[in-house]
């Protein structure tokens, strides 16, 4: 006798959803754990190259021989982004701390993806006459961009996986079909009803 097909076993309908779900899932996973990685070496790689360049300026205004001319000239140079720039006098008193951002203000990124992507990298000290110049690199709004970036990526991802479900779950429910007559049929057989034909089915 052929074998008994047991009801309420996961369906082959089902079961083609569930392995290409998780064939997709393993990819989404893949492609976020690339998607950080190159968050967090982009991050860095900007951040250094803002503070080279804010070390430089800085550097060539450092014989600036007075603290009050060297605050009125960092007032003028304002915010200079992916930068905290500070000023101490000798004695640790600080005579200047450089605007906050106001790039997506209020804007962060969750706690646990910043400390995925979050670079360390110490601040760069610039000694005067009179004190110290402190340049220390910020990369939370770097880290605001990437995020969006991501977010945007798995919102894309999420949408694909919904519509190649949907797609795959309507394909396999036309071409599964056949499967159930001959199901049907091998029933028959085995309940001595050796009359049973398959009828001509239109999928190959």
């Amino acid at each position: 006798y052929p074998p008994r097909f047991v009801s309420g076993r996961m369906s082959l309908r089902a079961r083609i959803n569930l392995l290409l779900t998780c064939i997709m899932l393993a990819f989404a996973v893949a492609l976020v754990v690339l998607e950080i990685s190159d968050a967090r070496k982009s991050i860095s790689e900007e951040v250094e190259a803002a503070t080279r360049v804010s070390t430089q300026l800085l550097s060539m205004n450092i014989d600036i021989r007075t603290p009050e001319a060297m605050v009125d000239f960092l007032n003028r140079l304002g915010r200079v982004r992916a930068n905290d720039i500070e000023l101490f006098t000798l004695d640790g008193a600080r005579l200047y701390q450089s605007p906050p951002s106001i790039y997506k203000v209020g804007r962060e990124a969750p706690v646990w993806y910043a400390r995925l992507v979050t670079p360390k990298l110490p601040p760069v000290n610039l000694a005067l006459p009179f004190g110290t110049l402190v340049v220390t690199p910020h990369v939370s709004r770097a880290v605001v961009d990437n995020w969006d970036e991501l977010k945007t990526l798995l919102l894309l991802t999420a949408l694909l996986l919904v519509a190649v479900n949907v797609l795959v779950f309507w394909l396999a429910s036309r071409l599964v079909l056949p499967v159930k007559e001959i199901v049907a049929g091998l029933s028959q057989m085995e309940k001595m009803q050796f009359h049973t034909r398959l009828p001509k089915f239109s999928l190959p």
